[in-house]
């Protein structure tokens, strides 16, 4: 609620004093980080998730793909890509238009021809 509200701190806070973090609390705080335009944090979350035993879903990777086209990271973006055993629409469209904000359309166009 707080990361929706623009209260990304005392989300973390919130997030911090859970005894058990579950995979809608980390897409929670990922996606709040990411809508706060504190994309380094959102992939730094993903790293920590990862490191607490909890396995991103594909909400989780679609987020951090997300955080990652819009620092004009496509390639790291498609790396992530790559792990969505089924990759949903939202998966296709966040890279393909991350890589026509960075005005890569040769890859755009050649993600979408897949």
């Amino acid at each position: 609620m707080y990361s929706k509200c623009c209260d990304i701190r005392s989300a973390k806070r919130v997030f911090d004093l859970m005894q058990e973090k579950d995979l809608l609390s980390w897409n929670l705080i990922i996606s709040g980080y990411v809508c706060n335009e504190l994309l380094d944090l959102a992939v730094e979350m993903l790293r920590h998730m990862s490191k607490e035993g909890c396995q991103p879903d594909i909400v989780t990777l679609n987020t951090v793909m997300d955080a990652y086209c819009r620092m004009g990271q496509c390639d790291e973006a498609r790396k992530i890509f790559a792990l969505i055993k089924e990759p949903s629409i939202i998966s296709w469209t966040t890279l393909i238009s991350g890589y026509s904000r960075i005005g890569n359309h040769g890859s755009a166009l050649n993600i979408l021809g897949k």
